[in-house]
């Protein structure tokens, strides 16, 4: 995942945000067909029945699953080494060597408290995500008697959702101001929980219907959460070590570390709240911290403390312009070069030539003291 996301940042500088929406939208869509695929390998053999769980007890393929899986990674890597272009497997590692490129390093962007707002607010948003694994399964059987496959097939589904506004919250991130996408997504992530749950002193809103509407506008907020900040890590990163740092290094780390202590701490808290006060107080507390994290951007955003799209702004105009600077520079540099290599070759490769041109335009200026040379 790591050197994924240093790819995407090298070879999409200028669309980072689309080039992470796709790469979500990629994940969420083996996050659904793997389970399905893996749970098809595994009842090839046995009797084993999809549509009745009770029969699951005499065994099925249980290694095939696993065979083919690694199978899949080794054509994988076939593929990687094949079409991944020569400079990501040795230009790095030589300028790295030589000296010629400098990194940024992870500790270096953690000496940013902007980064580490970012970085715990990406956390807590796949968090998020994974909050309801654990405990909506039971939830949804007893509260609404759902069976195991209505509830597998409403999983997916979300997960679809999700990778399918994952793309499109790039291409609007990407038009419109990073941070509002960020702080939208998360009230609406506090209005899903609030939804889904519902909120203890909402016990009319506890129908299967609304619990869906909630999850449908979970995965999509959650996705305008998420997309922005990787972009937006890089862009603070790059003006450290004035500018000359490679970033998408440290970006990366930061982004996968993210995404990793998500994915640990949502289980987690969804299960020790469910146990300790039940479903829609496990919900509360995660509309909770997704609110008081929106609260936070909106405050901080509006005191000018975390100028993201100004200062994005203000490095494409300078981009910009240095580019148009620099392209002027170099046509007038290749002008000024090209009319002396002129004068050189004209003055230096044939002497007898510009003494007949010289006396030839003397003679013609009437001055009869210089002879013409032939």
């Amino acid at each position: 995942m790591v050197a994924a996301l240093v790819i995407l940042a090298d070879d999409n500088p200028d669309n980072f945000s689309s080039a992470v929406g796709i790469f979500e939208s990629v994940g969420g869509i083996g996050m659904m067909i793997g389970p399905l695929v893996g749970s098809l390998l595994y009842s090839t053999s046995g009797n084993i029945s999809l549509i009745h769980p009770s029969n699951i007890t005499t065994g099925g393929n249980f290694g095939l699953p696993f065979f083919g899986a690694a199978g899949a990674e080794i054509v994988c890597l076939a593929g990687v080494m094949i079409l991944l272009p020569r400079k990501y497997r040795k230009s790095r590692i030589e300028q790295g060597k030589n000296g010629d490129m400098t990194y940024v390093s992870v500790m270096d962007m953690m000496k940013k408290w902007r980064i580490i707002l970012l970085v715990v607010v990406m956390s807590m948003s796949i968090a998020s995500l994974t909050l309801l694994d654990p405990i909506f399964q039971p939830y949804a059987s007893s509260s609404f008697n759902d069976t195991p496959l209505i509830i597998g097939l409403a999983f997916s589904g979300i997960v679809l959702v999700f990778s399918i506004s994952s793309v499109v919250a790039g291409k609007i991130v990407e038009k419109t101001y990073a941070q509002v996408n960020v702080i939208v997504g998360l009230f609406l992530v506090s209005v899903a929980f609030a939804l889904i749950g519902p909120l203890p002193w909402l016990p009319s809103l506890q129908t299967s219907t609304v619990s869906m509407i909630g999850l449908v506008l979970l995965a999509i907020s959650l996705s305008f959460a998420i997309i922005p900040i990787p972009g937006e890590i890089l862009l603070m990163g790059k003006g450290i070590k004035g500018g000359k740092g490679d970033v998408a290094l440290a970006e990366s780390s930061l982004t996968s570390a993210a995404y990793s202590a998500g994915a640990m701490i949502g289980p987690l808290l969804g299960s020790a709240v469910d146990d300790a006060a039940g479903f829609d107080w496990a919900c509360l507390v995660a509309a909770a911290i997704n609110f008081f994290l929106a609260l936070l951007l909106l405050v901080m955003c509006s005191t000018r403390l975390l100028p993201w799209d100004v200062a994005k702004k203000k490095v494409k105009e300078l981009e910009r312009g240095r580019e148009t600077r620099d392209i002027k520079l170099i046509k007038a540099e290749d002008a000024q070069e090209r009319q002396r290599m002129e004068n050189a070759l004209y003055h230096e490769s044939d002497p007898l030539l510009h003494s007949f041109t010289v006396n030839t335009q003397n003679l013609f200026s009437g001055d009869v003291e210089n002879e013409v040379k032939i």
